[in-house]
């Protein structure tokens, strides 16, 4: 059984970005570390270490959020303890949308190439994105069919 320390976690090689983020360097993958005979999430070791209030055991046990724009690669992800917290599901949601690194955010045009000019919101969250001019057709013609079966 390996236990690893502070002092391990902040002596591992890695690349600091212009942004502080820290990016593990390593021949295999550079993500992962083995914990207590287990293989983990290295940002997850590092909000264990750092910040604790879940079991590491329990993947469902808490979300590991970032505070930075490093989390969406799967190679390389963000490991600075000041960029990791423990988080839910929501924050991590609305943090990703804040950055703009939620493949939903990033979208700036409906299916049919319409810009997308309304964020659809239900009790002050965001629920959906959408195209006012499809939603208007899709309502004049859901109409038409009713009138039609009269």
């Amino acid at each position: 059984m390996n236990i690893i320390s502070k002092e391990f976690i902040l002596s591992i090689d890695k690349i600091i970005t212009i942004d502080e983020c820290w990016l593990a360097v390593s021949k295999h993958s550079s993500s992962r570390i083995s914990f207590y005979g287990k293989i983990y999430s290295l940002h997850r070791v590092v909000a264990y270490l750092w910040h604790g209030g879940f079991e590491l055991s329990k993947p469902n046990d808490a979300t590991i959020c970032h505070t930075c724009k490093n989390d969406t690669t799967a190679e390389f992800i963000c490991f600075n303890p000041e960029h990791v917290y423990v988080g839910t599901d929501s924050s991590n949601m609305a943090d990703a949308a804040k950055s703009k690194t939620h493949v939903q955010s990033r979208k700036t045009h409906c299916p049919n190439g319409h810009l997308y000019n309304e964020i659809g919101k239900r009790g002050g969250k965001v629920t959906e994105r959408r195209c006012s001019i499809c939603r208007r057709n899709a309502t004049r013609k859901w109409r038409a069919k009713g009138r039609s079966r009269s």
